[in-house]
Parts: structure tokens; sequence; C-alpha cells
């Protein structure tokens, strides 16, 4: 709805219920294993999170009930100051220390709004930025990450500059 961007609505003509709902879709989805993915690889957008990295899902018991779509993942939002002019951030690479999945490919449980990693899934997101991301000493940059939402326990984060160096730290 171009006058209300928080809201959309389809007809859907089913006979089959219930049914389940993911967004984005993806092609390994079925009706019985419905999947979503979160990227391994997010890029930065101002303002705003990379994409298609924030997937969603809902449950509808039959047709006469509307559906609404849950967020699977929360949205990390980290604040970074330059502490000297000149310094171009490349990448921040997220891992979490005790293995917990980060992104990749979940199967999700519709009607209970959650979801479980698959084989394929990662402990690692790489968010990059792009060329140039020189950080300010005065004025926050703002990148907005998407992960599973939920306990991923610790994590570390990596910020590494274009020219190579970069500094660690963990949550």
């Amino acid at each position: 709805d171009g006058e209300n961007c928080t809201e959309a609505k389809f007809k859907v003509e089913a006979t089959n219920y219930p049914l389940n709902i993911v967004y984005p879709y993806t092609s390994t989805t079925t009706a019985d294993a419905p999947k979503v993915v979160i990227p391994t690889e997010q890029h930065y957008t101002e303002g705003t999170f990379s994409p298609l990295s924030v997937p969603m899902c809902g449950y509808v018991e039959n047709s006469s009930e509307k559906a609404t779509l849950k967020h699977l993942v929360g949205l990390l939002k980290l604040s970074i100051v330059g502490n000297k002019e000149g310094i171009v951030l490349d990448k921040v690479v997220i891992t979490s220390t005790n293995g917990a999945k980060l992104s990749g490919e979940f199967t999700v449980n519709c009607s209970a709004g959650t979801m479980t990693a698959c084989e394929n899934a990662s402990n690692t997101i790489t968010y990059t930025l792009p060329e140039n991301f020189t950080l300010s000493t005065n004025k926050e940059s703002q990148l907005f990450i998407s992960i599973p939402a939920g306990d991923t326990s610790n994590c570390s984060f990596a910020f590494i500059e274009s020219s190579g160096d970069k500094m660690v730290c963990s949550w």
C-alpha cells in the first residue's frame, strides 16, 4: 500500500488450511517445511537494514482468519564514531562464540513463530560497508544488522578497516 508502508493486503484463494506463510520466500520452502534465510552477508543500507534480511512468518488456521506476520529477527544497532580522522571501515564480522547459528537457512514453525537452524546455517554474519565508508570523529555512523530473535549468547565483533587493521570486541 503506497500510502501505508506498514501494511499489505492479499487475497488468497486457498482450499487447504492451515496456511503457513513465510517472507521472503525461499526456493527450498515446502508446504510442510517452511524456511527462511537470514543472509550470511548483509549490506549497509543507510538508516535501515539490508534488503531481504528481516524474515517474517504467519499462520492462518481457517478461511475466516486474517494473517499477521511476525518478525523472526531482531535488529542490532551499532553506533560508531572514529577516534581519529581518516578511518575507513570495510566490514564488521559478527561471530557467535558458542556456535549459536546467526545466519543461513532456518525451518520455521509458523504457528509458534519460531525457527530452527538448518544444517547449513552459520555462526557468523559479515556486514559489508560501501567503498570509502569513512568514520566521522563527531557524528555517529549507524549500522543495522539483523540477527535471530532470542538468545544468541556471546558474540565477538571484528571491525575491519580497509587497510586490514581490525579491532575485536565481544558482547
